[in-house]
């Protein structure tokens, strides 16, 4: 494992610390020496043990006729025996200059900055004092090739490094836990000094940061628990609601907080529902219905789950139904009056949605119907009179007028309608004279009336109204000649001559 480079050693403002850095590098000549020295070393170990083997092998050859159960003494030990029982020093030597470098390179890698981490300088400077020189010590021994003590002296300094972080970590949950006591008990000036010394051994702890920042939260809301604990104690619900709701906007995650809103927050809905409910029971008792329904609305907001809601319910609903028909018969009996009976069918059809089997309604729809109906066909004749020249259509005339006379007495409009239907019927069923001018060549007819003949001229009466006149002649194109005769006139004339030839 290679050794660090020395400008990884961090000091910490130590004036011996180029002294250090300088001495690293008589460190690494001396490695390399010794490197080098190990080599040597297993090559002469080699040699040694490749001659000893031969020459145990020479002397057995050789003594193998000898009795070595007289043998008293053993053979002395050669120069070389010697080199070979030396060699677990220089072994153990290497040993401890490995776990010096590897210790020291566990040290480096997380000891170390753990400690930086911990601040420890700042809570317990004699045991950062310790540790810097600890690390000196061990250093120097290192240097200077006295790798056993440097063991010792890093072994040390782990030892007091791990206990000097434990009790950092003690420490900071010990702080931790009286933050979080304190916290819960808002007492805001406990807690931020506890947290302080959390954070102060163990900055980084997203637990301690998260804390820090309720901590902080917990000094902008202090006026407003304040302003909800003095609520509370005058009972008054509504103010005690608002400044919870505050804090609540400000620290959303506050259980007990959230508790008490949410406990108030239903019995403010009951007292809302009792007020509002108890003010709809008694609006109906009033007839007023629609401040009945307002009240029904909020009662329902405030807890939609009340059976009293039913029951208020289906009493607006039969109050308004009420109302309801009783509004719409007055509008159709004024409807009646006015001799509006298009109002008035409008009003009858909604009072039996409610009331199907309603008398007065089914009676009075029935009549709105037969005197619409009988205006409608009123106003055909009235609207376009000529047709009452004709037979067929005056017929059907004067049966409409009878149907109408009957109901006349319910309707104004139906009376002026029948006056004046008979005053057309009069008017465009009187003759008046018409004079027919021809050639004594055309022979003249009109159609669905019958036919004149051939003249020169010739005066015939017919009823105001249209009429199609047709001249024929052999030899020519015939001719027609419709013609509406006025009926306020006292004579009309006509000249049909068919002069264009074939």
């Amino acid at each position: 494992m290679a050794y660090l480079p020395a400008e990884n050693i961090r000091r910490r403002n130590d004036p011996r610390c180029s002294i250090l850095i300088d001495k690293h590098y008589v460190l690494e000549e001396k490695l390399a020496a010794a490197r080098k020295h190990n080599t040597q070393l297993r090559k002469r170990l080699t040699v040694g043990f490749l001659v000893i083997t031969g020459l145990c092998s020479l002397i057995l050859f050789g003594l193998s006729s000898f009795d070595f159960s007289a043998v008293t003494k053993p053979q002395p030990a050669s120069s070389e025996t010697i080199s070979v029982k030396a060699g677990p020093e220089e072994i153990d030597s290497e040993q401890a200059r490995e776990t010096f470098k590897q210790m020291l390179q566990h040290y480096k890698n997380e000891l170390e900055s753990a400690l930086e981490t911990a601040n420890v300088e700042q809570w317990n400077q004699a045991a950062a004092t310790e540790i810097d020189t600890l690390e000196q010590n061990a250093m120097l021994h290192f240097s200077n090739g006295d790798y056993a003590e440097a063991l010792q002296q890093i072994r040390s300094l782990h030892t007091k490094a791990t206990a000097t972080l434990a009790d950092a970590q003690k420490i900071f949950e010990e702080n931790m836990q009286a933050a979080t006591s304190f916290f819960e008990q808002d007492r805001h000036n406990e807690a931020k000094r506890h947290i302080d010394k959390a954070l102060l051994v163990n900055a980084q702890s997203p637990e301690a940061q998260t804390l820090q920042r309720d901590i902080e939260t917990l000094k902008q809301i202090l006026p407003l628990l304040n302003g909800a604990n003095v609520a509370r104690t005058e009972n008054n619900l509504q103010k005690e609601h608002h400044a919870l709701r505050q804090i609540l906007q400000i620290a959303p995650k506050r259980q007990q907080t959230a508790e008490r809103f949410k406990l108030l927050d239903q019995r403010i809905r009951d007292q809302q529902f009792e007020t509002h409910i108890a003010a709809g029971f008694n609006a109906i008792k009033k007839q007023q219905t629609q401040k009945a329904r307002q009240h029904y609305q909020k009662a329902r907001k405030a807890n939609s789950n009340r059976r009293e809601l039913s029951v208020l319910f289906s009493q607006i609903t039969e109050q308004e139904k009420t109302h309801r028909i009783q509004n719409a018969m007055s509008r159709a009996k004024q409807a009646v009056e006015q001799d509006n009976w298009q109002q008035a069918k409008t009003h009858f059809t909604q009072v039996l949605k409610d009331i199907p089997d309603n008398k007065t309604a089914t009676e009075g729809l029935k009549r709105a119907n037969e005197i619409l109906a009988l205006q409608a066909k009123l106003n055909q004749y009235t609207q376009d009179p000529y047709r009452l020249s004709d037979g067929n259509v005056l017929n059907a005339a004067e049966a409409t007028l009878a149907q109408a006379q009957h109901v006349s007495n319910d309707s104004v409009g139906i009376k002026k309608q029948i006056q004046q239907l008979r005053s057309h019927i009069t008017t465009f069923n009187q003759p008046i004279p018409v004079t027919i001018t021809s050639d004594n060549k055309t022979y003249i007819l009109i159609r669905s009336v019958g036919k004149v003949g051939t003249l020169s001229q010739k005066t015939i009466k017919l009823k105001p109204g249209r009429y199609t006149f047709e001249g024929i002649r052999d030899g020519y194109k015939s001719k027609l000649l419709p013609v509406q005769i006025p009926h306020n006139q006292n004579s009309f004339s006509i000249r049909l001559i068919c002069d264009e030839p074939i």
